[in-house]
């Protein structure tokens, strides 16, 4: 802990930011689903990388799913998902 919080594993340090998942530009629009009473990862996640992402000039969306938590979210996204794919197939 000592060496990540002074800088000196950067080793650790590099491959975090190799993975960093707000240091890149979508070529499509994007849609986050996130529980409002979700404990598991935190709605501010999903918050946080939309509001990164639309200062990226993408064309973004945050749905905070009222009441949902991780698991029964987890339901409420497949539904949402899966008109949003049919509205797509669609053409409308």
């Amino acid at each position: 802990m000592k060496n990540l919080n002074d800088g000196t594993d950067e080793a650790f340090l590099s491959a975090l930011s190799d993975n960093d998942l707000l240091d890149w530009t979508p070529i499509a629009p994007i849609t986050f689903y996130h529980g409002t009473e979700d404990q598991f990862v935190y709605p501010l996640n999903s918050i946080s990388a939309a509001a990164t992402l639309k200062e990226k000039s993408t064309e973004v969306t945050y749905v905070p799913m009222e009441g949902e938590n991780h698991f029964t979210g987890s339901i409420e996204y497949f539904k949402r998902v899966r008109i949003k794919i049919n509205v797509i197939l669609s053409g409308n």
